[in-house]
């Protein structure tokens, strides 16, 4: 939410992890993406504005599959907990999304989010891991400056 003012006055360069996910995202040609994460993350404008600017439309899930990501993430994951249920149930949103929304990939917009979501579950839908996605700008830019 104030990456832009902390870019700005910062004495190093900073690579924000939202704009190089919206880079990747259209990269990959996705028009339509869910957007998984904490509550947040779904819920507030930081992530979907910048995504538009790279006309990538990011869809949520709903209120109650929101709540139900949340408590996984807060209770389960952030605790390294990772359950076979919590994952059935995190794909079966996906899917639904994918289904009824239309989307074109999913956006893993918390860091612990791919410690149970992989690309190679069965899902016919590009998972987005953002702390991959970060880690990968900050090492182009680190090669790019020699």
């Amino acid at each position: 939410m104030v990456f832009n003012r902390l870019r700005e006055g910062s004495p190093i360069p900073l690579i924000s992890i939202v704009e190089e996910t919206g880079r990747r995202a259209e990269n990959l040609k996705m028009k339509k993406v869910g957007l998984l994460g904490t509550k947040f993350t779904m819920e507030e404008d930081f992530f979907k504005n910048e995504l538009l600017k790279f006309e990538v439309n990011p869809i949520v899930p709903n209120k109650q599959e929101q709540e139900y990501i949340h408590n996984k993430i807060m209770d389960e994951l952030e605790l390294g907990i990772v359950k076979d249920s919590t994952k059935r149930e995190l794909l079966k949103i996906i899917r639904r999304m994918g289904e009824e929304d239309l989307i074109d990939g999913v956006i893993l917009g918390c860091t612990e989010l791919p410690l149970i979501l992989k690309q190679e579950d069965e899902v016919d839908l590009k998972f987005l891991n953002t702390t991959k996605i970060h880690v990968e700008a900050i090492i182009r830019e680190l090669v790019r400056r020699g």
